[in-house]
């Protein structure tokens, strides 16, 4: 019988988490708690083989999300093998290049419970991991797609302008002309309550499907969270979240007009020159025998075609910003 050891993430960690608090800053925060965590139904078709190729993958993705905040990867015999593995990782922008790498070890670590199922997805409040045996990469909506919801309440959220708040500022994040490497955050104050919104897409898609999944997203959390203190929209292709307080790293923030997306650049330039590893580096950190495993470098296999999910009345999602915002104007 053939058993496989899981590499040890947590140890990983803890060595960042020490590091991190040596650092001596309380600007950063990588936002580790879990939102949201999926294990696909359906069992790998050889469990050995899938624990062979998670572990060479997600080495490759730790390494261009430690390098860049986002990476994809796909290795496997072939592209017709059911068990080949894909895996894309993806930090939010605002985090810093410490924090991101803290948040994305914590995701690996999570995404192990999923073993041997085909496919899982982890999302927490820093970043989000995903792995799955077909390519996924530029898929942006999905059945699975929900809101996750807040419903205490606190004085701030009985104004009676709370409610346009969320609407305003989710209006503005959404914005495609707003929005830098599928990243925005943004906040807007009616009636003495203020509202924060964060929005992030994952790297991999262009902008028509990442404008999909943000409208999906807001649509479905302002109709089922709002008035509650925090809703979050936990979508194939994309996160949003709003929230009565601030909840994103200050020290790299975007939005609101040029000065917010130099910041966007700044953040990215954090991460370093390198903003991929050499094909050649990755195989020697990995082990990886690219005449047994690898079909794809860098994610880049061929993308399968997408669902139609137009049956999600994301139009509904422009009558709600117009009911609650044209109204404020």
């Amino acid at each position: 019988m053939v058993t496989h050891q899981w590499p040890g993430p947590g140890v990983t960690a803890l060595l960042l988490a020490f590091a991190w608090a040596l650092s001596g800053t309380s600007e950063g925060d990588p936002r580790t708690a879990v939102a949201g965590h999926l294990c696909a139904q359906g069992s790998a078709v050889s469990g050995n083989d899938v624990a062979s190729y998670f572990v060479p993958a997600m080495e490759v993705v730790q390494l261009n999300v430690s390098a860049d905040g986002f990476g994809t990867y796909s290795v496997g015999r072939s592209m017709s093998d059911p068990n080949t593995m894909f895996a894309l990782g993806q930090c939010l922008r605002d985090l810093r290049p410490v924090d991101c790498k803290l948040c994305f070890a914590e995701v690996r670590s999570q995404l192990q419970k999923c073993y041997p199922r085909v496919g899982g997805r982890v999302f927490l409040d820093g970043c989000f991991g995903r792995y799955s045996n077909y390519s996924f990469f530029g898929e942006a909506v999905g059945p699975t797609d929900e809101a996750v919801c807040d419903s205490k309440k606190n004085s701030i959220t009985t104004l009676d302008g709370f409610s346009d708040a969320v609407y305003t500022a989710v209006a503005n994040v959404t914005k495609a002309p707003v929005r830098r490497n599928g990243y925005a955050v943004g906040s807007a104050e009616v009636g003495g309550a203020t509202a924060f919104v964060l929005a992030q897409c994952w790297e991999s898609l262009n902008k028509t499907a990442c404008d999909q999944c943000l409208r999906a997203a807001a649509d479905t959390v302002l109709r089922k969270c709002v008035p509650g203190m925090e809703g979050r929209g936990l979508y194939t292709g994309c996160y949003l979240r709003y929230s009565t307080r601030l909840f994103w790293n200050l020290d790299a923030t975007a939005v609101s007009g040029s000065s917010g997306m130099n910041n966007v650049n700044k953040t990215r330039d954090n991460y370093g020159e390198a903003l991929c590893y050499t094909y050649v580096t990755l195989v020697q950190s990995t082990s990886i025998d690219p005449s047994n495993n690898c079909i794809g470098l860098q994610g880049l296999a061929s993308p399968m075609t997408l669902p139609n999910y137009s049956h999600m009345k994301i139009s509904s999602y422009e009558k709600l910003i117009e009911e609650h915002v044209m109204k404020i104007d």
